[in-house]
């Protein structure tokens, strides 16, 4: 072996071997003492009533397997009011802001046969979450 690839050997090593025990102290610096006792906070929970009035999503119309003969459909629901919905089907994807009311109608259009449609309720508060309903409505028309 050359005298250089020797070197570079030892060199290699020598710097493992440093950060290797360098990390192992670091890990026993940091470990938690066995006897340490975990302080708990003594005040009471207190949860946000903002959330509790929140609609959730309901679709009145049509209902999930529905079997139609015509080339559109109408959904009707609820959901919480200022909400952002969003309608995704395999004929037409669909966006609807809602106002001071909660109630929606929209007119979509659908394929022949299978439709399954996915129906996104984004609130505009935060701390409630985002709902989806997804049904399915079979058109026969020929």
């Amino acid at each position: 072996m050359k005298k250089e690839v020797l070197v570079a050997i030892v060199c290699g090593v020598g710097l493992g071997l440093i950060v290797a025990f360098v990390m192992v102290r670091q890990i026993h610096e940091m470990e938690i003492d066995k006897g340490a006792q975990i302080k708990t906070n003594s005040g009471k929970l207190q949860l946000s009533t903002t959330s509790q009035n929140a609609q959730n999503l309901e679709i009145s119309e049509p209902s999930t397997d529905a079997v139609v003969d015509q080339s559109s459909i109408t959904i009707k629901g609820k959901a919480q009011s200022k909400s952002f919905l969003v309608f995704q089907s395999t004929a037409k994807d669909s966006v609807m802001k809602l106002g001071n009311k909660s109630d929606f109608s929209i007119k979509l259009p659908i394929i022949v046969g299978e439709n399954v449609i996915s129906i996104t309720m984004y609130p505009e508060d935060k701390t409630v979450r985002t709902q989806e309903k997804i049904i399915k409505v079979y058109n026969l028309q020929k």
